[in-house]
């Protein structure tokens, strides 16, 4: 398929600001309405793309089936284009570039200048290198699980510990991102999240004009396998919620899902790196929201001053209290909270300047959230009915998938965010347990 400009026959490039293509020749803005899809539609899609697979890092990169040399995006080597595109993965969907190459860089630069305990030569570079937009490949997985979860949970307040014997049941749609490239970092696309993804289009390859688009290389048995990783920490997440909170500290969870839906998608993100004390910091950008993924270096000598300050502060306070208190135990607590706080400004400011989070922290898109039931136990009765499942402070997950009927599971319902409410129930002390 030619997306070429139809006035003037010249290269055409898809503009984020103005969602249309610009002519470079004629000036001619172009909807995309006016390229004809039925070539596209109609012909396999490895005769419109070649794959370059770079022989210095094994990146898979599609480019326009014209085009005889590129560059790797990843490790900056020119690469000579030998073999077609090939294999199974044909986007259905896109969601379009929002925002254009000025507009992510300013984005950027507000993203460092926040950064205040960052080194003052790094905040006020200006260099940007190897600047490259790029459709990355993802499956979107759409399950419809219904689960069981019950076992111990925990809570400290007061000096005192409480714990909750639960059992609760939920059924939750939700939609999992999984990206669909071995080169790219799982860490890092899932921190780029979320997309808005009722803005998808359908794919159109008159939105990679001007961009780079990477192949999907990922096993089917692998992305399923990362999607249901996402599924259960999401699962576990809502689990907890459900406590009001208490953190879910052992017991049983049991869930039985169905995939509804596996939709193979491109997805926006801007890549680029920027030099800094003879390291190279790289950084990637959600090229829909703006959202900045990378690791910001930490100053020594301010972020040492400000904990040095922290410490002092806190060990004057502690000097205080204990003269105040002659050592009682609600001196203890308040000592605990006073260093507690200052372990948390340190992990704080750590996670702040490397905001990569690992897959399973970062939540997924519930399309659905329906309570069915909650009910919660003293410790004795709970033993009888269910056994002591929470036992080794471990969760365990029973996770089975339904290949047959499934509406016996899930009603067929709208879809529709729920808040949870869960009936207060017995709430037994340490000392009672």
């Amino acid at each position: 398929m030619k997306t070429a400009c139809p006035r003037c026959g010249a290269n055409v490039y898809f503009d984020p600001s103005t969602q249309k293509c610009h002519c470079e020749y004629c000036g001619s803005i172009i909807d995309l309405s006016e390229f004809e899809l039925g070539e596209y539609e109609n012909t396999p899609f490895q005769q419109d793309y070649d794959e370059c697979r770079c022989s210095s890092c094994g990146a898979a990169l599609i480019v326009d089936k014209d085009t005889t040399i590129t560059r790797c995006i990843y490790c900056g080597s020119n690469q000579i284009l030998k073999n077609r595109f090939v294999g199974d993965f044909r986007p259905e969907e896109i969601i379009p570039f929002k925002l254009d190459h000025k507009q992510f860089i300013k984005i950027y630069r507000d993203f460092v200048n926040k950064r205040v305990l960052a080194p003052e030569p790094f905040r006020r570079n200006t260099l940007i290198n190897d600047i490259k937009g790029v459709y990355v490949p993802f499956y979107i997985y759409t399950f419809d699980t219904h689960t069981t979860a019950r076992g111990q949970a925990y809570k400290r307040s007061n000096d005192h510990s409480y714990y909750k014997y639960f059992e609760t049941e939920f059924d939750l749609t939700l939609s999992a991102p999984q990206d669909a490239s071995e080169q790219l970092s799982d860490d890092i696309m899932t921190s780029l999240e979320p997309f808005r993804l009722n803005e998808v289009q359908k794919f159109n390859p008159a939105y990679l004009n001007g961009f780079s688009a990477e192949n999907g290389n990922e096993t089917f048995e692998n992305l399923e396998k990362k999607a249901n990783i996402r599924k259960i920490a999401e699962i576990k997440r809502r689990a907890t919620k459900r406590l009001q909170g208490f953190r879910f500290e052992g017991g049983l969870i049991q869930t039985r899902y169905k995939i509804l839906n596996r939709k193979y998608v491109l997805l926006p993100v801007w890549f680029f790196t920027t030099p800094y004390d003879n390291k190279k910091y790289s950084y990637a950008v959600n090229g829909q929201t703006g959202k900045v993924v990378g690791q910001i270096p930490l100053s020594s000598f301010k972020f040492g001053a400000l904990m040095a300050l922290l410490v002092m502060v806190a060990f004057i306070l502690t000097c205080i209290i204990f003269d105040a208190t002659d050592g009682d135990d609600d001196a203890g607590e308040i000592l605990g909270i006073i260093w507690g706080a200052v372990i948390a400004v340190y992990v704080g400011i750590k996670a702040r300047y490397r905001n990569v989070k690992k897959v399973t922290d970062n939540p997924i898109p519930i399309i659905r959230d329906l309570q069915k039931s909650y009910q919660e136990y003293s410790k004795g009765k709970y033993d009888r009915i269910f056994g002591k499942h929470y036992e080794n402070h471990k969760i365990e997950v029973k996770d089975e998938k339904i290949t047959n009927e499934f509406k016996e599971i899930l009603p067929n319902e709208n879809y529709i965010e729920e808040e949870v409410s869960p009936q207060q129930g017995n709430t037994s002390s340490l000392n009672e347990a």
